[in-house]
């Protein structure tokens, strides 16, 4: 009995420091999304925090041949959707805050001031729209559009068909296009908006 112990104290380990091994490749890239998601850094920081520890809680069951961002991104959009469904169902202690100061960038130096200026403007609203969506849109989109990420490799992380997610995808873009054009009209040319 001792000798299987040993071994699953050893399989145990070997799990734990390959999964320290990608959570540090990852972590960045994750964080990223979850500030997306959440357009706050406090909450992005809590959403990645809980993202990794549920992942690793549950580490046996990803799959290596499988995206393991992909997996890791199906797990953040889960918590989430949990979370954004709970803020539904319960009221608002504090008024809503200015979502100018949680998405400030750091400035590009190399650019001129209108440029700078234009391009926090851009990812404000963007950033406002992309809250004001649903949240299985959001992360598909964010997924598609900031991650780069193929459609059939989306849908294999959600588990879904392609169809549904390009159908997702399809419908984010219009909710954000609509949402621009709604709340921030002659900010943005006609021709950037379209291109969503």
């Amino acid at each position: 009995m001792a000798i299987s112990l040993t071994k699953t104290n050893a399989k145990v380990e070997a799990d734990r420091a390959q999964f320290e091994e990608i959570m540090l490749r990852t972590q960045s890239q994750a964080f990223k999304l979850a500030y997306r998601l959440t357009g706050d850094r406090a909450e992005a920081e809590d959403l990645t925090q809980e993202t990794y520890i549920r992942a690793y809680r549950f580490f046996d069951r990803y799959d290596p041949a499988h995206s393991f961002m992909g997996w890791l991104y199906r797990i953040m959009g889960r918590i989430h959707a949990d979370r954004c469904r709970k803020q539904r169902k319960t009221k608002a202690i504090f008024p809503p805050y200015d979502l100018t100061e949680e998405t400030k960038e750091i400035a590009d130096i190399s650019g001129c001031p209108e440029q700078a200026l234009l391009n926090q403007t851009f990812d404000t609203r963007i950033q406002t729209g992309l809250r004001a969506m649903n949240p299985d849109f959001r992360l598909v989109l964010l997924m598609a559009d900031v991650e780069g990420m193929g459609y059939e490799e989306i849908a294999d992380s959600m588990s879904v068909s392609v169809g549904t997610i390009r159908s997702r995808i399809h419908r984010a873009r219009k909710q954000l296009k609509d949402y621009l054009k709604q709340f921030a009209p002659g900010v943005f040319d006609e021709g950037v908006i379209d291109e969503l």
